[in-house]
């Protein structure tokens, strides 16, 4: 850096250009370059820059850098020459957010979808709304007397575990804000009161990446701890209302953390909302026969497993509703591991020629852009790659343009030029040629495809409404069946105590009578016998009638039959 840049103060309109020393880099249809200026500083040394981000509107970033502060800059695109290269970038300071409370790193700093707002995170938990206020004249710290604009610290949002917040997202509404931490929390804060609205504890170790998508309803972080994690986000009547959706390990597809220290695994959507790309993923495969002849030859056993497989780290790629396990693996150059991802926000037309990527992405109708930053496993060398849905390799590669990992990407609205962040203090960016990623597609095809969204949405609701509502009346139907069945039981069980009560003096009343008529069988056996003993005794006293003889017609003796009068 030249020495006027070297001792400039922030507030001095200054046109950074190019020197000998920044990195440059070219390719056919893009020109990169790093802006060797002083971003964050603490004395005379540079501080890393941990995030950047663009405005949604306006030609302005916004950085956050271990010195504590956010600094908001307006960016002028660089002046084409007449070969077509780029000259020279202008960056002119605009303001500085800090308070004197803050005596730690700043490590997240994020646009409102709308520009009015910002929110930044720190070391130590804190986080911080700021917005912007018509008085300019100094603050609350000696760097902000230099400042175009005032930007006033407004809310606190505050965690109930303290923890160092790794990075930030806006909802699309910017009513709510969501962060993870190194804890490994996803925390939700209401931005209009400050309050929290769910904390999340699925993370064992530090989460380190969260992307929502452009929808506002699908929520993915991901963590150190090799897992992805994704919620379902939706306003309805009752308010804000979370809903966890999956947590998986990707079948420990991630690279481990002792394998990859960092505190970065920037996942991020497509601008069409359905496909997503997560960083730092691996698969393993085959090792090619002459790999494993030479491994064998240096005395690895053929019976270890591992000696017949090799990692490939690369990103893995889930499409919408699908998080069970990704739908594609895209590998990364050898040697390199990414980390970084960012999809340009725009639509461009489609090839006209078949790239054989169909397989991946579907039967897109249009194409996407999106950047990899990567890493080279054991040394500094670093890599920025271009790729997009219509093709395997990737359209452009820049090498080493920092001394230090990339810390984050971001595209400006028109998708032309990109913005990286490093650790080392800088920031570089990559102009690329109209027409080098395709046309175009004009912004009421993404108003279509999220109005088609919002529809589905929609659709989901009252589905998920119809199916509550079915879901209560069989609940019903169950309970009144239930107890239907309970009181037939209840029925037959009382006819059963009955029947066995009838039972059992059935049972009992035959014996009773029968001792019964014995006993009157005896006492008329007795009385017959009685009465038979003195007629017996009378008939011994009669005498004897003579019997006929036979042949002997006895006449029978009619007996007269006196008539009673009954005087009246």
């Amino acid at each position: 850096m030249d020495e006027a840049n070297a001792g400039a103060r922030p507030g001095n309109r200054r046109r950074f250009v190019t020197s000998k020393f920044a990195s440059k880099a070219s390719a056919p249809n893009a020109s990169a370059a790093t802006i060797e200026q002083r971003w964050h500083w603490k004395g005379t040394a540079n501080q890393g820059i941990w995030d950047v981000d663009f405005h949604p509107l306006l030609p302005r970033l916004l950085t956050a850098g271990d010195d504590g502060r956010a600094m908001i800059w307006d960016i002028t695109a660089p002046t084409p020459a007449a070969d077509g290269s780029m000259q020279e970038l202008e960056v002119e300071y605009v303001s500085c957010l800090v308070t004197a409370a803050v005596q730690s790193g700043c490590n997240a700093a994020k646009w409102a979808p709308s520009g009015e707002l910002i929110a930044t995170g720190y070391d130590g938990g804190t986080v911080y709304l700021w917005r912007k206020t018509k008085n300019v004249s100094g603050g609350m710290h000696d760097d902000t007397d230099y400042n175009k604009e005032q930007w006033t610290l407004f809310r606190s949002l505050k965690q109930s575990r303290a923890s160092d917040v790794s990075a930030l997202c806006w909802a699309p509404t910017h009513e709510y804000l969501i962060a993870v931490t190194a804890r490994g929390q996803t925390v939700v804060w209401d931005v209009r009161t400050g309050a929290t609205l769910n904390v999340f504890d699925d993370h064992q170790y530090r989460a380190c990446g969260i992307a929502l998508d452009p929808f506002g309803s699908e929520l993915v972080t991901v963590g150190d701890d090799q897992k992805v994690c994704f919620y379902r986000f939706a306003n309805t009547t009752d308010g804000f209302q979370t809903q966890r959706v999956l947590s998986t390990d990707v079948a420990k597809g991630l690279v481990d953390q002792d394998k990859f220290r960092s505190i970065l695994r920037r996942a991020d959507w497509s601008p069409d909302g359905m496909w997503l790309l997560v960083p730092t993923g691996f698969q393993k495969v085959q090792r090619p026969k002459d790999n494993l002849k030479r491994k064998l030859d240096e005395g690895v056993e053929a019976k270890d497993p591992l000696s017949q497989f090799t990692e490939v780290h690369g990103s893995h790629v889930y499409l919408r509703g699908k998080y069970d396990k990704p739908v594609a693996f895209l590998a990364a150059p050898a040697g390199m591991t990414p980390y970084c991802v960012a999809w340009s926000p725009r639509l461009y037309a489609q090839a006209a020629v078949d790239t054989g990527m169909a397989s991946i992405w579907g039967d897109l109708p249009y194409r996407m852009a999106y950047c990899v930053a990567a890493r080279s496993r054991g040394s500094k060398a670093n890599k920025i790659l271009l790729y997009d849905t219509a093709h395997e390799a990737p359209l452009l590669e820049f090498n080493n343009l920092h001394f230090m990992p990339v810390t984050n990407a971001c595209w400006c609205p028109s998708g032309n030029r990109l913005f990286a962040s490093s650790r080392d203090g800088y920031i570089s960016f990559i102009e690329i040629e109209p027409g080098v990623l395709g046309d175009d597609i004009p912004d009421d095809y993404r108003e279509a495809l999220m109005m088609q969204d919002a529809v589905r949405q929609l659709k989901a609701r009252l589905r998920e409404k119809a199916n509550g509502v079915l879901d209560t009346l069989k609940e019903q139907l169950r309970a009144q069946q239930a107890k239907r069945k309970e009181q037939l039981a209840a029925q037959k069980k009382r006819k059963l105590d009955k029947a066995a009560a009838s039972a059992t003096t059935t049972a009992n009343a035959p014996s009773t009578g029968t001792a019964a008529s014995g006993a009157a069988a005896a006492g008329t056996a007795t009385a017959a016998a009685s009465d038979a003993a003195p007629a017996s005794a009378a008939s011994a006293e009669k005498p004897a009638v003579p019997l006929p003889a036979p042949g002997v017609h006895v006449p029978k003796v009619k007996k007269r039959i006196t008539p009673v009068i009954v005087s009246t």
